[in-house]
């Protein structure tokens, strides 16, 4: 089996450095006055939503980049925006506090929820849609009902400074959340105890992203660095040390079948990087400011990017995703081994 990974890796790797310098920016949208602060796309790979330093949030259609209409309500800063597992719930989060919930079918605000007493930095709905987190500028991660409650169910208190970035594990049992007290740390999520604390970044640690297969996490700090994290029993054990961005790595995603992390940085350029080998495979150039959010479309087809310089970047199509992962499942199936060379 060991075989059959580095194997994979080594196709991985080759099949993208092969369109290695293709230009695979798609579509370039500007209509935020604005640093560009996040981005989402829609489950059916037909919107994208970004928000930002403009206080609203914008909704384009990925086909021809128009921009179909504005969610104005927020009152400051909008920090995150995401789109739930159906596809029918926007939440974003702000620095004016709150927690804003919108229709995606009818474009209009639905809820406003409260709950931190300081700025709102990031949110992320567990995979059955019932459940919200937040993490926030006090310090702490809250998990939140939905419907009908719409209530906090669970306060995350550990964190000794701001808390940057906080998500659910695919199966919703365990939260990661990542912070300037430069830790990465692993909860129980029905519990709230706190599994296990990370100290091995140097820096104010940006973001954090569990894999889809739920096997690895991925985090990124101001150390410029990437760590890619082997998860098992809500607990983390290095995996590959990632150095290659020349400043702050600010975002992280995993491809859909979890083979590849794209990042993006101070440095205004995307990478993208094996999750088996931790090598750099491509390098994504057009941003004229730093990337501040970054997704991968369910498909793995497509990326989306947020910058300060104002754009939403769509990134695409993707072949690799698809090719190297029905490739890989393949040579599992045949259950190949060093023993057998």
């Amino acid at each position: 089996m060991r075989f059959t990974k580095v194997l994979m890796s080594f196709l991985l790797v080759l099949s993208v450095s092969l369109s290695y310098g293709q230009d695979y920016l798609m579509h370039t949208l500007m209509t935020h006055t604005d640093s560009a602060r996040s981005v989402d796309f829609s489950n059916d790979e037909k919107y994208v939503y970004s928000a930002g330093y403009d206080y609203r949030i914008v909704k384009w259609r990925l086909d021809n980049s128009e921009n179909l209409v504005y969610l104005t309500g927020h009152k400051d800063i909008i920090n995150c925006v995401r789109v739930n597992s159906k596809g029918d719930i926007i939440a974003s989060a702000a620095n004016d506090n709150t927690i804003k919930l919108w229709s995606a079918k009818a474009n209009n605000l639905t809820r406003t929820m409260r709950g931190h007493n300081h700025y709102i930095n990031s949110i992320d709905f567990s995979k059955d849609g019932k459940n919200l987190l937040s993490a926030s500028s006090d310090k702490t991660v809250l998990l939140w009902n939905l419907a009908p409650s719409y209530s906090v169910q669970r306060v995350f208190r550990g964190h000794t400074d701001i808390v940057r970035d906080a998500v659910f594990s695919p199966n919703g049992s365990y939260v990661a959340s990542v912070g300037e007290d430069k830790t990465v740390r692993i909860w129980s999520a029905k519990t709230g105890k706190l599994l296990q604390t990370a100290k091995d970044h140097n820096d104010i640690v940006n973001c954090v992203a569990f894999s889809p297969n739920g096997k690895y996490l991925v985090s990124c700090s101001d150390n410029d660095d990437i760590i890619i994290w082997n998860f098992e029993g809500g607990k983390i054990t290095m995996k590959n040390h990632i150095t290659g961005h020349r400043s702050n790595v600010n975002t992280v995603a995993f491809s859909g079948d979890s083979l590849m992390i794209a990042s993006g940085s101070d440095d205004n350029d995307i990478k993208l990087w094996s999750v088996e080998t931790g090598m750099q495979v491509a390098s994504l150039i057009g941003h004229s400011d730093r990337v501040n959010d970054l997704v991968f479309s369910k498909s793995g087809r497509y990326i989306v990017s947020a910058s300060d310089d104002k754009t939403i970047k769509v990134w695409g199509p993707f072949q690799f995703d698809e090719s190297i992962g029905a490739l890989m499942q393949q040579m599992e199936s045949l259950d190949v081994s060093d023993e057998d060379l």
